[in-house]
């Protein structure tokens, strides 16, 4: 919707939606007791009821921080030891099934998530943030290939001593050119990623590749007053549908992140008593050292352009004169707004308008 000058009604938005992978008139029903078994385990983890075999957990409503949740369960329940990286390669319950039957959930040496892999088209790297590529990719063309970079495909890989951020990118363009051996390359990412996917441009220019699209969704390098003044402002411009969405959406948030924050917590007592760490309490550690080493990492000029996707919610904020942004690239930043909020990107309807804008860019 648009208001009368043309620009995007935020009052009239519609409130976000979840959708399915898996089309209506193909719903598969559980087969067998380990299906039966894995579908009460989602339907608790997801609040739903109405889910298939082949449904893709991210497109139902999951993301990576229930996905922690979902594995804990598994894992005690089957008495297994799959990581995230498993998950990753595996999101729908048919899947999982085959991989609990026929195990080779051994750890992962690739960073690599084939989400997408056909296409005529260069490929398009999505760097970690997994969830949200997964439901990035039933958007895009038929013809785009469409990978994912991810962290936890890589855990055993690094220590807590020796893991820095650019060790991990420097992992990741080894892994990416096994699928693409030079550019140009074509790299998206999500809100914090964006410093680790910054660095990964970084290394291939000093490799003397070409990096022809870098683009960061709903991040802006800046300090944002986070005070009264600033969700009055907030509420102001995008509505009481706003202010419903983060009432709504508040308690689950906080829920899972605590979740999180006690895992993490629980390996770190392990360590500090020199117990050995299931690899699920491995990922939870390491994801704790890579938000460190993320927020205490200090980029260096970038000879290029960055094209910044803002929600509505971050433009508000956005300016060259608050974001590090415009003065560490050469070729400036090119800003497109998404519809809706920080947390609803990759939600219908929006999402589609995210899509839209990537699609011609390989």
């Amino acid at each position: 919707p648009l208001t009368p000058n043309g620009k995007i009604d935020r009052h009239a938005l519609p409130a976000p939606e979840q959708t399915r992978l898996e089309p209506e008139g193909t719903f598969v029903a559980p087969r067998d007791e380990l299906e039966k078994q894995l579908l009460k385990i989602w339907q608790k983890i997801l609040n739903l009821n109405y889910i298939g075999m082949r449904d893709n957990f991210f497109a139902v409503g999951g993301h990576s921080l229930l996905v922690i949740r979902l594995l804990a369960e598994i894992n005690q329940q089957f008495n297994t030891d799959l990581t995230l990286a498993n998950f990753f390669q595996c999101p729908t319950i048919e899947e999982l099934a085959n991989l609990l039957r026929y195990g080779g959930y051994q750890p992962l040496q690739s960073s690599v998530v084939y989400i997408k892999p056909n296409g005529h088209k260069p490929p398009l790297f999505f760097i970690n943030s997994i969830s949200e590529a997964q439901k990035l990719a039933q958007y895009l063309p038929e013809e785009q290939p469409f990978y994912g970079l991810n962290l936890f495909g890589v855990t055993r890989l690094f220590n807590r001593q020796d893991f820095t951020l650019e060790k991990l990118a420097a992992k990741f363009i080894e892994d990416l050119k096994v699928i693409q051996p030079q550019g140009p390359y074509f790299l998206i990412t999500y809100c914090a990623d964006s410093y680790l996917t910054f660095e990964v441009a970084q290394q291939l220019q000093a490799q003397g590749e070409f990096v022809a699209f870098l683009g960061f969704i709903d991040t802006n390098w800046g300090t944002i007053k986070l005070d009264y003044w600033h969700y009055w402002y907030k509420l102001r411009r995008l509505g009481f549908n706003y202010l419903l969405y983060k009432l709504k959406s508040w308690f689950p948030g906080v829920k899972q992140t605590m979740i999180l924050k006690l895992n993490q917590k629980k390996a770190e007592k392990k360590i500090k008593n020199q117990e050995s760490l299931t690899t699920y309490l491995q990922d939870v550690n390491l994801l704790k050292i890579y938000e460190q080493k993320r927020f205490s990492y200090e980029p260096q000029a970038y000879q290029g352009k960055i094209t910044l996707f803002l929600s509505q919610e971050l433009l508000l904020f956005y300016s060259d004169q608050t974001s590090k942004l415009p003065q560490l690239v050469s070729q400036g930043v090119e800003i497109q707004e998404i519809p809706g909020y920080h947390q609803t990107v990759f939600q219908e309807p929006y999402i589609q308008v995210l899509a839209e804008k990537l699609s011609n860019i390989t």
